[in-house]
């Protein structure tokens, strides 16, 4: 057996194979048994690991620590499954010394002292990641193509995009891939920061709540190196370790240990992130990976903006240009879901309050046309703040709004969000310079009147509207079926 000072091995191959390759070949010999321990390997070890060969012999079990978690499990199958004298060859990633990992193609040989007694594991490793990463960027070429034809011809817009990160995730070896929305204008009523799309690997999952960004405003997201290298770079490449000390906390609550952001862009403006993490091991990202992910991203933001532009003409359809409630067709499509519902379910009541706003037209002529718009938006934020979720108030044009209360016990549940309503709308409205004050006639009619048209409901509702005005203004009325 060869013994620590011997940094050369005897080799169980011909010699004529190593002459045929073309990248430097190290020998090792070690222990067949135990802790498969290094006893010997050449010099030239220094060119591929990082490390010399004494410091290789000083710390046997030092290429066993190196070896890259994911491949440690299979490596060690491997080498209980040699057998005597039967060649075996594979490939894993050993972690150089400047925290880099290479690909080497190892093959290994267990054999026998003549006598019998001792058994070694003898062998040579060849670096084999440029090949390795010729590979790579062939099959993320190919899986940015299937990425973005899913984007860009999926039907179901959510389920495209999170098959284009499982693809590419899978594809670059990550944990985690995920699009995070950004809201750097300080108007939004949002968190910083939203998780819009994610994909994991099994057992990575994580919750928006557990991400490093999760509690910080637009400025503090600004402040982050990551942030710096995404405007100026094009790109981050994060390795927790190496962060700023204030910034390492953060990402190892994430269980972060590298990370690459790509910027999305919308009209040219910073919209949000791509986030390819890794939870097991540093990566180091070659220039070619992140140009072609580049590409990718760019992508990926050119179908974020063909969606925004199909919801916003939806929306445009459906919903009042001037206020942004729904319009009379969306809320006509409501009412007759609820219809239908009540006709299935009678005890599921509903309700439908038609309002008018008392003296609009004075105001319009005394204040302008201009402070008019400004009012009706003004109290459709105020009426939109009084309901639930689950119901809906409209403008049918004008100033005429109309609410639809669904899942109520009675009237009594009408009359009192009638009543709550008028409170609002009776504050005054400071607009500019301006203080203003209305008022609104309501009209309210129920579901239980046996309704077969969404249209005859609205009318009802109306005509009981027009009676509240008629009485004085500013109050509500029920509609009757003998009136």
């Amino acid at each position: 057996m060869s013994s620590a000072q011997n940094n050369e091995v005897s080799s169980p191959y011909p010699q004529a194979d190593f002459l045929k390759q073309p990248e430097p070949v190290v020998f090792f010999c070690c222990q067949g048994q135990g802790d498969y321990g290094l006893i010997s390997i050449s010099p030239n070890v220094e060119c591929q690991w990082g490390y010399t060969a004494q410091e290789c012999l000083n710390n046997a079990s030092l290429w066993l620590e190196q070896i890259h978690p994911e491949d440690l499990t299979i490596f060690r199958k491997k080498l209980c499954c040699l057998k005597l004298e039967e060649p075996q060859a594979f490939e894993y990633r050993l972690q150089h010394q400047d925290g880099s990992y290479c690909w080497l193609h190892t093959h290994l040989i267990l054999t026998a002292e003549s006598d019998g007694s001792a058994l070694a594991i003898r062998g040579y490793s060849q670096d084999v990641t440029s090949q390795r990463q010729l590979q790579l960027e062939n099959q993320l070429l190919k899986s940015v193509v299937k990425s973005s034809s899913h984007v860009l011809v999926q039907s179901h817009y959510r389920t495209g995009m999170t098959k284009a990160l499982a693809v590419v995730g899978a594809v670059m070896g990550v944990d985690r891939a995920y699009i995070c929305e950004c809201h750097p204008s300080p108007d939004v009523d949002q968190e910083s920061v939203t998780m819009s799309f994610a994909w994991f690997r099994e057992g990575w999952s994580i919750s928006l709540e557990q991400m490093p960004w999760r509690h910080q405003s637009f400025t503090e997201l600004q402040q982050m190196s990551g942030y710096q290298d995404l405007v100026t770079k094009g790109y981050f490449v994060g390795i927790t370790r190496s962060l700023p000390d204030c910034e390492q906390p953060l990402f190892s609550r994430a269980s972060i240990c590298s990370t690459l952001w790509l910027p999305i862009e919308l009209d040219h403006h910073f919209w949000g992130f791509i986030g390819l993490d890794h939870c097991q091991a540093e990566r180091q990202w070659i220039p070619e990976s992140i140009s072609l992910l580049r590409t990718w991203a760019a992508i990926i933001g050119g179908a974020l903006r063909h969606h925004q532009s199909e919801e916003q003409l939806v929306h445009d359809v459906f919903h009042d240009s001037l206020t942004g409630l729904p319009n009379r067709a969306l809320f006509l499509n409501r009412l007759e879901q609820s219809l239908r519902r009540s006709q299935r379910h009678p005890h599921r009541i509903f309700a439908v309050l038609f309002l008018d706003l008392d003296g609009f037209k004075a105001i319009n002529d005394t204040l302008g046309h201009q402070v008019g718009d400004q009012l009706l938006v003004a109290i459709a934020k105020r009426l939109a703040s009084c309901l639930r979720p689950g119901d809906t108030v409209s403008r049918l044009g004008g100033d005429e709004f109309v609410v639809l209360l669904n899942d109520l016990q009675g009237m009594g549940d009408a009359t009192i969000t009638a009543q709550r309503l008028r409170y609002q709308v009776s504050r005054a409205f400071q607009l500019g310079e301006h203080e203003v004050f209305t008022d609104i006639s309501v009209g309210i009619t129920l579901s239980s009147y046996g309704y077969t048209t969404a249209a005859k409901i609205l009318e009802d509702a109306d005509r009981a509207m027009y009676e509240a005005k008629t009485a004085g203004k500013g109050r509500y009325r029920l509609f009757s079926q003998e009136s």
